[in-house]
């Protein structure tokens, strides 16, 4: 009897995007979310620590706090 033998293929580990190696593709959630950003530079680590020292889990609801007080 002869053996059939099974077609044999690779499975990338990975899928492969057009583009530069590294680099994502910006989607629409992306751009909006953007539009939303606040950039506070070298007060970032002050921001953390204030948010966790308060007990907040989040830099929405930190915002929120400091706009009532």
């Amino acid at each position: 009897m002869a053996e059939k033998e099974q077609a044999k293929f690779t499975v990338p580990a990975y899928a492969v995007t057009e583009g530069k190696p590294g680099k994502k593709r910006k989607t629409s959630l992306d751009k909006q979310r953007n539009k939303t950003r606040v950039n506070i530079g070298v007060a970032f680590q002050r921001w953390r620590e204030l948010r966790d020292l308060k007990g907040l889990k989040s830099d929405s609801s930190m915002a929120l706090f400091l706009l009532d007080r």
